[in-house]
């Protein structure tokens, strides 16, 4: 196993055991990171899925992917690609008038049971139909949308790399900017609820993961975004 560092490139690399991520970038956008988990029970989980470089047949070789759980209704990406491949059936948040709600063969609840052993955390700050997964094994490790994000500042939109350096948050791990959601009073009941958690490691769909002290790392970021909030 390669755990030298968080550095991901555009191919599967392991780093956790069982954990796989890649990331891929569409122009202008940030990066999209996606993971490929082998589950406690032994299933292959793709978790927001973007083909990575050499295509599908990568991931393959690694194992047959048995289920795709999208953290976000913006994340179904190419979980269509898997259903029509592999036959993989899709789980998202049951949101009412969301496409990928109406596509998705199961829906996320808090009660399970969740292919992989995947603790499913209702979030909703960034979108209603936001969840965080939690697969509780060495240490815990957290699966995060968009409510944490952890981008370096080369990941910046093309084109808009000095305005994008003064609005987007940078460093891991960062919350979601507040001006940008939907409901900027459920990214503070998200942050308060991620802080809650106990993991080790961090995995997010927008950057790097966080290997060590992942809990930490994100309680600290909480407390100082939810201070600085509350003297706004």
């Amino acid at each position: 196993m390669n755990t030298d560092g968080p550095w991901i490139g555009d191919q599967p690399r392991q780093v956790i055991e069982g954990v796989w991520i890649w990331s891929r970038r569409r122009v202008p956008g940030i990066p999209m990171t996606s993971a490929f988990v082998r589950g406690d029970d032994g299933a292959f989980v793709a978790i927001d899925p973007v083909a990575p470089k050499g295509g599908w047949d990568v991931v393959a070789a690694i194992g047959r992917p048995s289920a795709v759980i999208l953290t976000t209704h913006w994340h179904e990406r190419e979980s269509s690609t898997l259903r029509a491949r592999f036959g993989t059936p899709i789980w998202a948040g049951p949101q009412p008038d969301g496409i990928v709600s109406r596509r998705a063969h199961r829906h996320l609840t808090e009660q399970g049971p969740l292919p992989g052993g995947f603790r499913a955390i209702p979030l909703g700050g960034t979108s209603p139909g936001e969840w965080a997964l939690l697969l509780e094994r060495a240490g815990g490790i957290l699966f995060v949308g968009e409510a944490l994000l952890s981008l370096d500042v080369d990941d910046a939109p093309f084109g808009l790399g000095i305005f994008a350096r003064l609005v987007m948050p940078f460093g891991p791990p960062q919350p979601y900017p507040r001006w940008l959601a939907p409901d900027p009073a459920a990214t503070d009941r998200d942050l308060e609820a991620l802080a809650r958690l106990r993991f080790e490691y961090l995995v997010v769909s927008h950057g790097f993961p966080w290997l060590i002290g992942a809990d930490e790392a994100v309680r600290r970021v909480a407390h100082r975004a939810l201070t600085a909030r509350k003297r706004r």
